[in-house]
């Protein structure tokens, strides 16, 4: 490997050598030798396919969630960090309100989206596209998508729930704070100081939209 100097910053290592051995009449012959050992890089084999080809990927899972903000993503990097869930990720790629994990196997893929929905809310869904066919042998090379998609609620929103959901709930609010998100959404009632919480079908079906932070609101 060359620096932008010319430098050569390959890894290297000397032992010298002192190599004896018993003659004629119990003399000793000595020789030394300097021996020099240079580091050389090498992958495992399915590193240097990806290395070779990016696109070499089986499963991929889109992670967006659809605010101005990355809150979120920085909680999850977090936690993904901290559980080692993306060891098995070859690649990933920011995007445009998300991330994208690329992976080398489908069960991998599957994996990842099952630790996604035992943190924050989530709803998913998943596709495949057929890439190659062996009529000779009968096998079928698909790639698979995740599409997942993070509920936009973070902690200190205001949230105006629905009359429908508020009564379900116990009569409930309306109006309510967001003060917590894992996989369930935990929400306080700031008049009552009750708390209520949704689990992610039940946000999904009512499809709550954060009126905005507590913060910015007592800005304005």
């Amino acid at each position: 490997m060359q620096s932008s100097f010319g430098l050569n910053l390959t890894p290297r290592g000397k032992v010298k050598l002192r190599v004896q051995k018993e003659v004629l009449n119990g003399a000793i012959l000595e020789q030394a030798y300097t021996v020099e050992y240079v580091v050389q890089d090498q992958m495992c084999e399915s590193c240097s396919r990806v290395q070779a080809n990016p696109d070499q990927w089986v499963a991929a899972v889109q992670l967006r969630q659809h605010v101005s903000h990355r809150r979120t993503f920085f909680y999850l990097e977090q936690l993904i960090l901290k559980h080692d869930a993306a060891k098995y990720a070859i690649r990933i790629k920011q995007m445009d309100q998300g991330v994208d994990f690329f992976f080398s196997n489908r069960s991998h893929g599957v994996k990842f989206v099952e630790f996604l929905g035992k943190v924050t809310p989530i709803r998913s869904r998943n596709d495949k596209q057929l890439v190659s066919h062996d009529p000779k042998s009968n096998n079928y090379n698909y790639k698979y998508t995740f599409s997942v998609e993070i509920s936009p609620i973070c902690r200190e929103d205001l949230i105006c729930l629905p009359p429908k959901l508020a009564v379900s709930l116990g009569n409930f609010g309306p109006l309510v704070i967001c003060n917590k998100v894992t996989n369930n959404i935990a929400l306080l009632d700031p008049f009552t100081l009750r708390q209520s919480f949704l689990d992610a079908e039940q946000y999904w079906r009512s499809s709550l939209r954060p009126y905005c932070r507590v913060g910015s609101c007592l800005n304005t």
